[in-house]
């Protein structure tokens, strides 16, 4: 009886974590799309900054959340990876053409499956905007398959390729917060009551499946 997020259990803290990510992907995205012509080390030392904040962010909202979400550990994974990751490029800012792309799309692609499968728990728990959770995240993987697919797109096009998913990333990590709001004032609401006795069936349950 165990979803992504624990039912009925406790409240989520930080929430607005996911917001702070998107925001800085959004702003990441649209500063590399609007000075295409800045040159590619500049631009692949920005991804890296970015990916490393955003790293760090999600381990501290994972470790947060331990006890509020059956996730929490490939949270905390993904922001251990996102931390290197962004750490790596930081030291070795000489990236190729060709290794940007792959960075990028692995990044989004990763994003985007933790969106949809989150977006499938929040129809479970019937938060109203679960759909664009699930639309943004299958179009953040259509995208990050691009990249990966046809990583040698010269040029400003490949720059606004991987602008435009960056983007996306970030308008469904926002997506997400908002979510994770709502899911937080619903279990809010839950009279205390309510919520030991729920707590309570649901370890008794999960010791007869033992």
């Amino acid at each position: 009886m165990s979803n992504y997020i624990k039912t009925v259990q406790s409240t989520i803290k930080y929430w607005y974590v996911p917001a702070i990510i998107g925001v800085l992907l959004i702003a990441l995205g649209i500063y590399s799309m609007t000075t295409p012509l800045e040159t590619y080390v500049a631009l692949a030392i920005f991804f890296s900054v970015v990916f490393f904040i955003s790293g760090i962010l999600q381990i501290v909202f994972a470790i947060s959340n331990k006890d509020q979400i059956d996730g929490w550990g490939w949270q905390l994974a993904a922001g251990i990876l996102y931390t290197i990751v962004g750490f790596y490029l930081m030291i070795y800012p000489q990236i190729t053409m060709a290794t940007l792309p792959f960075v990028v799309g692995f990044y989004v692609m990763f994003h985007s499956i933790y969106q949809i499968a989150f977006s499938i728990d929040l129809n479970k728990l019937k938060v109203k905007n679960w759909w664009a959770v699930l639309i943004w995240g299958i179009l953040g993987l259509i995208l990050s398959f691009l990249l990966l697919i046809n990583p040698m797109v010269s040029g400003l096009s490949l720059v606004y390729a991987i602008s435009l998913a960056i983007v996306i990333a970030g308008i469904a990590s926002i997506t997400v917060a908002f979510s994770l709001n709502s899911v937080r004032k619903k279990f809010k609401s839950i009279p205390e009551d309510l919520r030991q006795r729920t707590s309570s069936l649901n370890q008794e349950y999960d010791q007869h499946l033992k």
